[in-house]
């Protein structure tokens, strides 16, 4: 019916391609109809032997009803008597590929090779799941035997079965799974299917702006901010109290105890207190000697304090210097694959680009981060000095006002 309907809708279809237009330019849309149903036709008849029910369309001009294959179910002497089927088996065993559907016989017919075999080629009986069928054994135990008997030696003895049907396992019947790794791997050790770490952002966008000028760049940042860590806690610890300092100075210096003022500088930590203590060290002598000395050794300690920041404005200046050059080596990179392509196209420059701003970036970053650490450092030595000058300011005075 559905062959009727569809052949009913193609003639209507060319019927009217000739009525509208008096030519044959729309036959070509038939043609594609009939193409489709020669694509999905088949035979939909159940009792046929080529009967296909995923077909879409019918034609059962193309069923066929004589099917040929194995007859035989076990019932019919013939394949006795000719000599097909083995002779231990019993009545009504069938052969291994029996067609209940066949109705011509093809001589395609095959039977288990032995009697304690199935159609697999595997035991029926294997106690011991070893492979070998428990007849087998009988059998091999009593050729031991006579081997035994005929004075031959029992290493030399080879038994005449292998093992059937064992998996990679070594295990009959098995499915590999005794033996198979958490991958999936037989005898593997599940190292295949380890996905390996997902690198980080920042890893990935180091190694794609190019190992080379990227290593020199991160250079910078780990020896810059190693000095200024170093001159961080150097300053930290240069910093002290001035006015608790100045107080028992004065204190000293009023009871007429100047050793005892000198003692208090020494134990104080910080180039303020080592102003004073040089200072106290003129403090017999006129007051523009005391100036002058403290001037000179205020001179040496700004020289302690700035130790180190001139290496860090090098790095400051060098890590953007080095990201431009990569910068322009990977723009020459990417117009040499211009030249080499012969062609203009993003695929080609793209890499090169991207490995010029990832550097350019990169080294930014660095000279940015040590800049903010320079800035501090450089706030941090300012404070000191200012104290530094105010101290010595106000020891002068004392010593002046002492010497009166």
């Amino acid at each position: 019916m559905n062959r009727i309907f569809f052949i009913a809708c193609l003639f209507v279809f060319t019927n009217q391609a000739f009525t509208q237009n008096s030519s044959c330019e729309l036959i070509n849309g038939a043609e594609e109809i009939q193409r489709e149903f020669d694509n999905n036709a088949g035979c939909k008849d159940e009792t046929a032997c080529n009967y296909n029910e995923d077909k879409l369309y019918a034609n059962n001009d193309l069923c066929t009803y004589e099917c040929y294959g194995c007859m035989d179910n076990g019932t019919d002497v013939i394949y006795s008597n000719n000599g097909m089927r083995p002779e231990w088996m019993k009545e009504g065993e069938s052969a291994c590929n029996y067609d209940p559907n066949a109705t011509n016989e093809d001589d395609s017919c095959f039977y288990p090779e032995q009697e304690w075999l199935n159609c697999e080629g595997c035991c029926n009986f294997d106690t011991d799941k070893d492979g070998i069928c428990d007849e087998e054994e009988e059998m091999t135990k009593e050729d031991m035997q006579a081997w035994l008997e005929e004075g031959n030696n029992p290493d030399e003895f080879k038994c005449a079965f292998e093992p059937k049907c064992l998996d990679d396992c070594g295990v009959v019947n098995g499915d590999n799974s005794s033996c198979t790794d958490s991958c999936g791997v037989v005898n593997g050790d599940g190292s295949s299917c380890i996905e390996p770490k997902e690198e980080s952002a920042i890893v990935k966008l180091f190694r794609e702006g190019g190992t080379g000028f990227m290593m020199c760049v991160l250079i910078c940042l780990i020896l810059g901010l190693a000095i200024c860590i170093e001159r961080i806690i150097y300053l930290m610890m240069s910093s002290s109290n001035s006015s608790i300092l100045l107080s028992k100075i004065e204190s000293e210096l009023k009871n007429g105890q100047i050793e005892n003022a000198k003692e208090v500088c020494r134990n104080t930590s910080g180039p303020t207190a080592s102003i004073c203590l040089q200072g106290l060290e003129r403090s017999n002598e006129s007051i523009e000697s005391i100036e002058k000395s403290i001037m000179a050794y205020g001179s040496v300690q700004m020289g302690l304090l700035e130790k180190g920041t001139s290496w860090i404005s090098l790095f400051i200046a060098i890590a953007p210097m080095l990201g431009f050059m990569g910068t322009v080596i990977g723009m020459i990179g990417a117009f040499n694959s211009i030249e080499a392509a012969g062609d203009i196209s993003p695929s080609l420059v793209a890499g090169g680009i991207k490995q010029a701003l990832l550097t350019t970036v990169f080294g930014l970053i660095v000279a940015i981060i040590l800049q903010i650490f320079y800035n501090f450092i450089i706030s941090k030595i300012d404070d000191i000095v200012n104290d530094m000058e105010d101290t010595s300011i106000a020891l002068v005075d004392l010593i002046s006002s002492n010497k009166k």
